[in-house]
This record gives structure tokens, C-alpha cells and sequence, in this order.
């Protein structure tokens, strides 16, 4: 059974698990084995995963096709392109090392986004939820008329409280689905909000490095850019468009790649730089450039998240908790 064009085996072959089967298939290679000994290897030694693209490469070459050729939907599209294009340049050993970089590179910056975002959700919901708790308790013995602030403060949380839960997550599934795909001017408005700025550096860092990696096994800079293009999201997309135009009569690799998605500082080096340094290893730079903005900001999110939803939770377990004390305290009195 496939899941748009992937089986349940290849859905759950994780990232840890392709960086472990091209780094098998550097060690092989530079211990010279062939790839029909590479697949039988993965047969007699690999997981269950493993064993399936070993018996898939074996008879991919008895048809006289590749193990790439098998690859498709166990590996991410650039990491096939990659090796391939180094392969057919001579050079695979440099393919699976820029494969391993990408892989190890990688990351869901969307999810990690939303994550961070839906601790101080999380941390308020349950919060919120002890406090709702304690406070039906607390009120629960007295007269069922009774309609004090305590038990008007009940009534709008247990009223509203769902609700909000909802939009809540509702927000953080727009959030995820927007990041990636929004566009066009709307979209540079809102790249002025922290977390799309965020998401911006992160893709520039992403992108940068996709490109460099695909440089160094010998791809030319527009064909890098046309694989990117074709399995990108449409933010994505849309930047390595503007980049393809551009790069026509141009050799400058700072005023190709001049879209509006690097860093200041970094894209002016790149321009003074880019029409006689080796382009892979410029852009190579500017990723973990922008990388080390990206794990700066992440880490300054990460850490004060928490702490605004601890606050925000403090307060609602406070006004839920208080007003029914005080409450059971003036009717006792």
C-alpha cells in the first residue's frame, strides 16, 4: 500500500536512517566493493528497510538499471540528484559526502517552529486545566445558585476555554501550512514578523547549502537550481525562479542569488566574492552563516517561550483558583 507515492517502509525511513545507508555506501565504495556487493551486503546485514533497497537494487542492475534508479522515495529528490550527478561526473565519493552534508544539514524548520510556538500553548492548557479543576471543586459545595466571581470566572473558562484551545491549534496548523507556501508582497510583510524572519534565514541557510553540496558534484549552477526548483515548496520556488532569471548573462554569484532571502552582510560578500571565487564554496559559507543567525534566534525562542507561558498560566491558574477561595471565603463569613 502506498501514501502519495511512498509505501509505509519508506514514510517511516527516517532521516537517521538514510544518513546511516550513504554512509554504508561511502565506506563500501571506498573499499572499493561494487554496487551489486554493496546491495548484497544490505541484504545479508542491513534492517528490514535496508534489506528491501538491497533486493530493489539487485534487480535494478539484472534489468540493467542503477540503485539510484531504486532510491526514489527512500531518499529526499536533491540527495538522489546529487549522487547521481557526481556519479556520472566519475566522482561518486564526493556525491555521498554532499549527500551525508544535506542530510546532517537538514531540518524541519517548520515543525521545530511550531513546536516551539505550542509549549507556551501546552503549558497554559494544562495549567489552565488543574485550575478549572480546582475551582469546580472548591465550588462545587456551595449553593448552586450562587453567583459570585469565582464562579463567573469558572463559567468563562469552562465556556471560552475549548474554544480558544481550538484556535490555538487551529493557528499553529495555519502557521505551518502559511511559513512555506505564502508568497508575492503579502509575503514581505510578513517576513517582518519574527517568526516568518525566522523561517526566512532558516531557508536561506537550507538553500544555500542545497546549492553548494549540488556544486560540488560538478552540477552547473542553473541545473543546481532548476532540481531545487522542482522539488521545492512555492516559497522556495519562488526565490530559485527569481535566481534562474537572474543568473541569465550573469556571472556574478551574488547578483544571481540576489532574491531577497539572504542577510545583508552576506549577500554583499557574495557579490564582491562571486565572479572569481568558487561558487561552492561560497555558498557552502554563507550557509553555516546563516545557521548560526538561525540557531541564535531558535535559542532565544526556545528559551523565552517557555517562560511567557509559565507566566500566562501562573495568572489564569491564579484568577481561577483565587475568585473561588475568595468566593467559599464570603459566603462562609
Amino acid at each position: 500500500m502506498k501514501i502519495a507515492g511512498k509505501s509505509l517502509s519508506q514514510w517511516s525511513f527516517t532521516t537517521s536512517d538514510q544518513i546511516a545507508l550513504v554512509e554504508q555506501w561511502q565506506s563500501c565504495d571506498e573499499y572499493g566493493l561494487t554496487i551489486r556487493q554493496f546491495c548484497e551486503s544490505l541484504i545479508e546485514n542491513g534492517t528490514s528497510a535496508t534489506k528491501k533497497i538491497g533486493a530493489a537494487g539487485m534487480d535494478a542492475l539484472g534489468r540493467g538499471e542503477s540503485l539510484i534508479d531504486v532510491l526514489h522515495g527512500w531518499l529526499p529528490p536533491l540527495i538522489i540528484s546529487a549522487i547521481a550527478v557526481a556519479t556520472k561526473a566519475g566522482d561518486r565519493q564526493q556525491g555521498l559526502k554532499a549527500a551525508i552534508k544535506q542530510l546532517e544539514g537538514g531540518q524541519n524548520v517548520v515543525a521545530k517552529i511550531a513546536a516551539a510556538l505550542a509549549v507556551p500553548f501546552a503549558i497554559t492548557l494544562m495549567v489552565g486545566s488543574l485550575g478549572v479543576y480546582i475551582s469546580d471543586k472548591v465550588l462545587s459545595g456551595m449553593d448552586a445558585n450562587a453567583n459570585g466571581m469565582g464562579q463567573q470566572v469558572l463559567d468563562v473558562a469552562q465556556f471560552w476555554g475549548p474554544g480558544l484551545a481550538i484556535f490555538c491549534l487551529v493557528f499553529l496548523m495555519t502557521l505551518a501550512f502559511a511559513l512555506p507556501r505564502i508568497t508575492g508582497p503579502f509575503r514581505e510583510v510578513l517576513n517582518r514578523l519574527p517568526v516568518f524572519a525566522l523561517y526566512k534565514t532558516a531557508t536561506a541557510a537550507s538553500l544555500m547549502e542545497s546549492i553548494g553540496n549540488l556544486l560540488s558534484c560538478g552540477m552547473k549552477l542553473d541545473d543546481a537550481l532548476a532540481s531545487i526548483e522542482s522539488h521545492s515548496q512555492p516559497f522556495v520556488k519562488s526565490h530559485v525562479r527569481q535566481m534562474r532569471e537572474q543568473s541569465i548573462g550573469q556571472d556574478n554569484l551574488g547578483e544571481t542569488i540576489n532574491s531577497g532571502l539572504l542577510l545583508p552582510f552576506e549577500l554583499s560578500a557574495l557579490k564582491v566574492l562571486g565572479s572569481h571565487a568558487d561558487n561552492s564554496i561560497l555558498l557552502l559559507k554563507s550557509a553555516k552563516a546563516h545557521q548560526k543567525v538561525v540557531t541564535k534566534r531558535f535559542s532565544l525562542m526556545s528559551s523565552a517561550l517557555p517562560k511567557v507561558g509559565l507566566l500566562i498560566a501562573i495568572a489564569v491558574l491564579a484568577t481561577l483558583v483565587g475568585s473561588a477561595v475568595s468566593q467559599l471565603l464570603e459566603a462562609t463569613l
